[in-house]
Parts: structure tokens; C-alpha cells; sequence
């Protein structure tokens, strides 16, 4: 769950640091994208009456959706009522930049805003056209991969936000993962030292029984034991 409060901290996100914020997941399949859908889900609901608490009673159309890079959706919900094809569309408009130039839509939109890019400038501007993109959709990367996979998009009525809940979001689940990755890891080492420690005391536990069974002729065979 996301601190509520902290929202109102969230502009202070450098567009450099957040360009260069991959948080690349452990690993990304069905079950997973679900996961990750789910949680943003619960994020941006949670966090819809602190939209309406900065922004005035109004009715906010938040939908999330996790797709791969090529535009197949994997996951997508509804989060609030009065969603509608224009949510759809902003969520391919999102989606499309996110991908297409490996970082957020609302660090592509800032850059540009502010004319901040620090790579290839010309090159971004050159087809600003193509696009028409807001805050909410933030690549997905794996280890490993340095080209994003997926995108997690948000799109509701404030990019800012969206963008915070997307990024908060990936960034949990990323932590989820490696949490889990550590206990598994934790856990086969302790069962590789039980068994290793299981051959050690078998094998002593034979030799007892040799030298029990032989008596002294073990000394024959093993002058140094």
C-alpha cells in the first residue's frame, strides 16, 4: 500500500533519476503480470481519495493495464466508474512512447515540457509527432533484458499521479520478487547443508559400524585411523 501522504512529495522526482530507474523484475509471466495488475489496482484505489482531496470532489475514470511491448494486454481494470474508449486510447498513446523510448511517459513529457532530455534531443523531437502521451505508463524491464518487455500504464485524470502510483507499484512488486527470490535461495542452501551434513554423518556412521564389525583388522587396512 502507498503512503497517501507522501503523494505530495512526489514532484520532487528528478526527470534524470527517473530516466535511468529501470527496476527491471526478477521475472514476468501470467501469474506475475497479474500480481503486479492487482497490486497497482488496490494502489490507485487506495489512493483515489487523495486525488479527489487535491484536485476538488470530482469523479476520476482510472484504469491500469499491464501489457507486453507489442500491445498484447495481459491485464486491465477498471478502478473507478465512469471509465470509457478514451481511457483505451490514452493507455496505447502512454504505451507506445514508454516503449518506444525505454523510459516513462511522464519523464518523456517533462523533458519535453522543460527541454531537459539529455540524450538525443533532436532524435526525441524529430517525432514528437507520432505520439500524444501524458503521464501513467512506465516500462518494464527484466534482469538481465536492456530492452523493456512490457508496460505498466495508469491512466486517470492527473499524470502526476498516475505516474507516482505506476512507479510506486512496479517498484513493490520489483522488491516483492527479489524478497522471494532471497528466501528461495536461503531456503536451498539450508537443504544443501542438511543433506551434506546427512552424507557426513551416514558416512561416519558406516565406518563406526566397519570398525565395530572388523574389529581388529580395520587397524590392518587403516594404520592411521
Amino acid at each position: 500500500m502507498i503512503d497517501r501522504n507522501s503523494l505530495k512529495f512526489h514532484f520532487s522526482f528528478g526527470f534524470k533519476e527517473d530516466y535511468e530507474e529501470k527496476t527491471p523484475l526478477v521475472t514476468l509471466d501470467s501469474n506475475n503480470v497479474y500480481e503486479l495488475g492487482s497490486l497497482t489496482r488496490e494502489n490507485a484505489k487506495d489512493m483515489l481519495p487523495s486525488y479527489e482531496s487535491l484536485r476538488g470532489n470530482l469523479e476520476f475514470s482510472v484504469v491500469v493495464d499491464v501489457s507486453t511491448a507489442d500491445g498484447h494486454s495481459l491485464f486491465r481494470s477498471a478502478v473507478s466508474p465512469g471509465t470509457s474508449a478514451i481511457n483505451d486510447w490514452s493507455i496505447v498513446e502512454n504505451r507506445k512512447a514508454a516503449i518506444s523510448y525505454g523510459c516513462s511517459s511522464y519523464v518523456l513529457q517533462g523533458e519535453v515540457k522543460y527541454e531537459q532530455i539529455s540524450s538525443s534531443p533532436k532524435q526525441i523531437s524529430r517525432h514528437l509527432s507520432k505520439f500524444r502521451y501524458y503521464g501513467g505508463a512506465v516500462p518494464i524491464f527484466i534482469e538481465g533484458v536492456h530492452f523493456p518487455v512490457a508496460c505498466l500504464t495508469i491512466d486517470g485524470n492527473n499524470p502526476k499521479y498516475d505516474h507516482y502510483i505506476a512507479m510506486r507499484s512496479l517498484q513493490q512488486f520489483a522488491k516483492r520478487q527479489r524478497d522471494e527470490r532471497q528466501k528461495v535461495q536461503t531456503r536451498e542452501q539450508q537443504q544443501r547443508d542438511e543433506e551434506i551434513a546427512r552424507q557426513v554423518s551416514n558416512k561416519l556412521e558406516e565406518e563406526k559400524n566397519a570398525r565395530r564389525l572388523d574389529g581388529g583388522a580395520w587397524e590392518l587396512f587403516h594404520p592411521d585411523s
